[in-house]
């Protein structure tokens, strides 16, 4: 029998529903997994590391990905926790992100640096997560999937 636990959030495209964010995020640590998996499978570390990432995908999909959309335009949050793996998939409705090609870049640069008119953003989602995708589904929305191994 596989355990998990599984949540979903829709957001609003606002900065100010980070902290919303955030909060749904801490609702997962601690006694909640403990209840489910009889121990917390979650380090500090990778916690850290998954809500920095959480954070800047977020940010980043207000920022670019649905820039000039309505404030009502939802992003949607999934997080599934197993006992050995945390994936995040934030999903948005921008137009399509040539995600390897940003990450080919990226790797190609001796030491990753910004582009000029960002941020350190893909660089920090790069570095916080074990393993990245990025694909576009047959609703038109775009989705970046972060992993992090327990």
């Amino acid at each position: 029998m596989d355990i998990s636990l599984r949540s979903t959030l829709i957001a609003p495209t606002r900065r100010d529903a980070l902290n919303r964010v955030l909060n749904w995020a801490e609702c997962f640590r601690g006694k909640p997994l403990a209840s489910i998996f009889s121990f917390d499978p979650i380090s500090n570390e990778v916690w850290l590391r998954y809500k920095m990432a959480l954070a800047e995908g977020f940010t980043n999909v207000v920022r670019h990905a649905h820039e000039g959309l309505p404030p009502e335009t939802p992003i949607e949050l999934r997080v599934q926790i197993e006992a050995s793996r945390l994936a995040l998939q934030i999903w948005d409705m921008g137009p399509p992100f040539d995600f390897q090609g940003e990450l080919e870049a990226l790797l190609a640069q001796p030491r990753p640096r910004p582009p000029a008119a960002g941020g350190y953003g893909f660089a920090i989602l790069y570095q916080a997560a074990d393993e990245w995708e990025y694909g576009r589904g047959a609703d038109q929305r775009n989705c970046l999937t972060l992993v992090w191994n327990l």
